[in-house]
């Protein structure tokens, strides 16, 4: 509505009031499966770019269970730092994560992968 495209505010997919944070959050079927198909493009871009597997699973899996979940299942992890990142980021928000607001721990915890890479970052 607001792009005056439609005459109505309602999601096209499932009928519910189309704010910003219900774009990313619809549960529709195909909403779904898109996501969850940009979440695995967004893995395999992370991988291109030497991103630890443990990171990579932590961060598809919990954009995953924010779209399709109203609560986060407890992660436990044994990566350096991953655990710490994880509870921080779930503190600062999903859709902040999504926005370009990432915890500070993410990077520390990728920086321990580094020697194992043999990458001299």
């Amino acid at each position: 509505k607001r792009w005056r495209l439609r005459n109505m505010d309602k999601c096209p997919r499932c009928g519910e009031p189309e704010t910003a944070k219900h774009v990313w959050r619809c549960r529709q079927l195909e909403a779904v499966r898109l996501w969850k198909c940009s979440v695995e493009q967004f893995k395999r871009e992370m991988g291109r770019m030497h991103t630890a597997p443990a990171l990579m699973d932590a961060i598809a899996q919990r954009l995953i269970e924010w779209k399709t979940t109203d609560t986060l299942a407890p992660m436990e992890t044994s990566h350096p730092g991953l655990n710490q990142a994880i509870h921080h980021q779930n503190e600062l928000g999903w859709d902040a994560f999504l926005e370009g607001t990432v915890s500070i721990y993410w990077q520390p915890s990728q920086a321990t992968y580094f020697p194992f890479t043999g990458s001299p970052k």
